[in-house]
């Protein structure tokens, strides 16, 4: 637990230093990419240990995009790279079904509009 905690204060201090660096920039605010994240050094997920360690690397996860300044459009890409062996895997199948699952909603939407 004690491991846990100090992980979670530099995961902390790195964000606070990213956020002061944004702060002070002064310039235009842009949107970050996988490199503004992978700066960070966000953690890998390989789904191995307990549930409340999945809990805090998605809280963790979540921190570093909005330091980041990842545009929700592109979070899914950059976290998608964090993750290793069965989590990886199954988000292989998952994307898979997502995909899937959307693509026939748009064509039984675009085919409701054809045939009413």
């Amino acid at each position: 637990m004690k491991i846990l905690l100090e992980s979670q204060q530099q995961q902390n201090e790195r964000i606070t230093v990213a956020l002061e660096k944004l702060a002070a920039s002064g310039s235009q605010v842009r949107h970050g990419n996988v490199s503004d994240f992978r700066r960070l050094h966000p953690a890998i997920f390989t789904g191995e240990k307990s549930h409340l360690d999945a809990e805090q690397w998605l809280i963790d996860t979540e921190n570093l995009l909005v330091a980041a300044r990842v545009s929700e459009a592109d979070q899914v890409d950059v976290v998608k790279i964090q993750l290793l062996r069965v989590t990886h895997t199954w988000w292989l199948a998952e994307e898979s079904f997502v995909e899937t699952r959307l693509l026939g909603d748009i064509f039984g939407s675009i085919l409701g509009q054809v045939l009413f």
